[in-house]
């Protein structure tokens, strides 16, 4: 076999092999089992701060944790891969009117750096404009957390004319400004 089709071969086998590793995911509502597993990924007390707030308690407890940060069917998600790994969670918060905040977006540390962010980020925001037809999506993110702050620009959230904390971003995205509900 000649030596370009092989290597056009390899190419598209390792496309393909990203492809399915990035896109053959999906979001679904969130349980306590699932939160147990996100938990174990936060196993500092700063590390849970940063995650849900000040006001979580560490060490945490599922169903307390569950509570504390407002979790329902309706606004807390995991993104799951084909056998319902759990890879991802956020939440999709009203707190104000014509506005969803996306709120406590994390990854499993093993797959930080596969641009599972995004696909997170992408989902919640398509699922935010299906149920709450929002004007808006808010978010924040802490200034030192530059891979975050980045990916959210590239997804068209700009900063916000306020800040919420000390050390934090407020980013808003303008729905109808390039993203499409599916």
């Amino acid at each position: 076999m000649p030596k370009a089709i092989i290597l056009n071969y390899r190419w598209n086998v390792k496309w393909m092999s990203n492809l399915t590793r990035v896109f053959m995911k999906r979001l679904r509502p969130a349980t306590n089992d699932d939160l147990a597993d996100i938990l174990s990924w936060l196993t500092t007390a700063e590390s849970l701060k940063l995650w849900g707030g000040p006001l979580l308690t560490f060490p945490p407890d599922v169903a307390k944790t569950w509570c504390e940060i407002g979790a329902n069917d309706n606004n807390s998600f995991v993104l799951v891969d084909q056998q319902d790994r759990v890879l991802g969670f956020g939440q999709t918060l009203q707190r104000e009117a014509h506005a969803i905040h996306l709120a406590r977006i994390i990854l499993a540390p093993d797959t930080r750096g596969q641009g599972l962010g995004r696909v997170l980020c992408e989902q919640l925001m398509q699922t935010a404009i299906k149920q709450h037809q929002p004007a808006k999506i808010t978010l924040n993110v802490y200034q030192e957390n530059e891979v975050a702050v980045s990916l959210y620009r590239s997804l068209g959230f700009v900063l916000a004319d306020h800040h919420s904390m000390q050390g934090a971003y407020a980013m808003e995205f303008v729905c109808g400004a390039g993203l499409i509900a599916r």
